[in-house]
């Protein structure tokens, strides 16, 4: 099973923070396992090429900047990226409201033409599970839905005439969690399944990963990507 880099990008970038979070309520930071006053996560991810593992950022194909508030909302999310042809795109998410009541604006441009603008909303189905749909109603949506540590378990990601339907399995050793596994199935003109592992390789002082190998096969043999990440903390 290949993995695709625009599909690695989304799965790195949503759901790839993995220390096991304070048992607290819900906030996005609890969503997104992260421990610690976190203040500001900056992740960047390299390709493995010629068998040569990364270690450090200089040829890094995604950036992504998450800002927090004291309260665990994140304030802002700013993504860039390269696809399979080279073309940059970015998205910039400014984020209102707080706790379960959010919402976000997103700007962006891809090959350097600015993208329409979109507004965004949470609407929750339950207390385990959301879904975000944009405003206008043009069809897109993700449903999330999160174990009673709120976790993430499962995704539906859809998109015009694309459907995409993922599954987590957490690894969870030495109180925090070192590795997961997300299965995804593809629903276009053909259907196909594509795997992500990631393993954590090195942690920081409150228990978030610094260091991250990503897979696409069960063996875990030769990481097609690594990520590094950094925090700052109020």
């Amino acid at each position: 099973m290949k993995i695709s880099l625009l599909l690695l990008v989304n799965v790195i970038f949503i759901f790839s923070n993995c220390g096991l979070h304070e048992k607290k309520g819900y906030s996005q930071k609890t969503e997104y396992n992260l421990k610690g006053p976190v203040k500001e996560v900056i992740i960047h991810m390299c390709k493995v090429e010629g068998g040569n593992i990364p270690v450090d950022t200089t040829n890094f194909f995604g950036k992504e900047r998450f800002t927090f508030d004291q309260h665990g909302n994140v304030m802002e999310d700013f993504r860039k990226t390269k696809n399979e042809n080279g073309i940059e795109i970015v998205y910039k998410l400014v984020f209102s409201g707080k706790g379960k009541n959010r919402s976000y604006d997103e700007t962006g441009s891809v090959d350097g033409k600015e993208i329409e603008k979109g507004s965004y909303e949470y609407v929750w189905l339950d207390d385990r599970s959301y879904k975000i749909v944009n405003k206008a109603g043009n069809g897109y949506s993700l449903l999330v839905t999160m174990d009673q540590d709120y976790r993430t378990i499962k995704t539906q990601l859809k998109q015009n005439n694309v459907e995409v339907n993922t599954t987590w399995e957490h690894v969870i050793k030495n109180d925090r969690v070192e590795k997961f596994k997300a299965l995804s199935t593809v629903n276009n003109l053909d259907t196909t399944k594509n795997l992500n592992i990631q393993v954590m390789k090195a942690f920081d002082q409150h228990n978030n990963p610094t260091l991250i190998y990503t897979y696409d096969n069960l063996a875990e043999k030769k990481p097609i990507a690594v990520v590094f990440k950094r925090y700052r903390y109020y």
